[in-house]
């Protein structure tokens, strides 16, 4: 079953100063352009005048490359974003703000074997950092390695134990791993932080369907919907619920949903068959396994783990 993830939706910025002679040179409109991540094309124009003025100084330079790295992350600027952490790191390899954003960006990229060893000198450079922890964990659960991120999330949540984006996805990792019940407390502790935890009650419901609680998990699926409403996740989650729980007509609705917007969604093609089976509709249900089979054919073991089972024959 696929977990949802919080992530990191901000970097760190690196906070300009020149003192008194700002104001003297009249840089300061730059300074404060190059600062400000809500305007992303706003910063990158201010960072870039700042990194080719005659006036800065090397610090300046770096703090100006790290913030325009993140503002070009945050266009969607990849390429663009790599390049300017990497030219900050070159002029400052002590700087772990630069390594973090670069991080950041390859996590974004999906280059996790590049991201990893960047949160790695985050860490070492920034080590009373959180955000550093809690990054390397997402990069590692997107790794599948969950062993890892947990350890990143404990050393997170050590530094901010407020932290509910951690407490959630170390809940979600417990789950996978089949502690159910330190994993259901994780997600409840992410929801008392936290109401509008959308990532949390997807999580518990999960939890409690895979502990066999459908019925009980319904009311977390539900609110997960309301809160990630465009999440195919959040659908499929409650979909699960639903066929633990033997509502199969209202699982089949959340399938067909997510497979509406996502014709190869494995999970919910293999989920919405099982459904269609308990109802006797077999040739709908073998077109669905088919399918699902046909898209990745290690889906009947994959979804055994989570307790869901073609019927003998299909």
């Amino acid at each position: 079953m696929q977990h949802k993830f919080a992530s990191a939706i901000w970097g760190a910025v690196f906070y300009l100063c020149v003192g008194g002679a700002t104001d003297a040179l009249g840089q300061a409109d730059d300074l404060n352009a190059c600062q400000d991540q809500g305007n992303p094309d706003n910063a990158i124009q201010g960072c870039g005048r700042i990194i080719d003025s005659k006036y800065a100084n090397n610090a300046l330079r770096y703090g100006a490359l790290v913030n325009r790295c993140l503002a070009y992350m945050n266009e969607g600027r990849d390429a663009d974003a790599v390049r300017d952490c990497t030219a900050a790191i070159k002029l400052n390899p002590g700087g772990g703000e630069a390594f973090f954003n670069r991080g950041l960006t390859y996590t974004k990229m999906r280059d996790i074997d590049r991201a990893l060893p960047d949160f790695d000198m985050t860490i070492t450079l920034m080590p009373e950092f959180s955000q550093g922890y809690f990054n390397r964990g997402v990069a590692y659960d997107l790794k599948k390695d969950y062993v890892h991120a947990i350890q990143d999330y404990d050393n997170a949540i050590r530094l901010m134990p407020a932290d509910g984006e951690a407490i959630a996805n170390r809940g979600a990792d417990l789950t996978i791993l089949g502690d159910l019940e330190r994993g259901i407390a994780d997600s409840s502790l992410a929801i008392s932080l936290n109401p509008e935890n959308g990532v949390a009650y997807q999580n518990r419901c999960h939890a409690r369907a895979l502990r066999g609680d459908g019925i009980a998990a319904i009311p977390d699926c539900d609110r997960s919907v309301e809160l990630n409403h465009d999440s195919r996740s959040a659908l499929d989650g409650r979909g699960y619920a639903y066929l633990r729980a033997g509502d199969t007509a209202r699982a089949i609705g959340d399938f067909t949903e997510v497979l509406e917007s996502n014709p190869n969604a494995e999970e919910s093609l293999f989920m919405r068959a099982v459904a269609y089976a308990a109802l006797g509709k077999r040739e709908l249900a073998k077109a669905g396994f088919a399918n699902a089979r046909m898209l990745n054919s290690g889906i009947d073991a994959e979804m055994a783990m989570v307790h869901i089972v073609a019927p003998a024959g299909l």
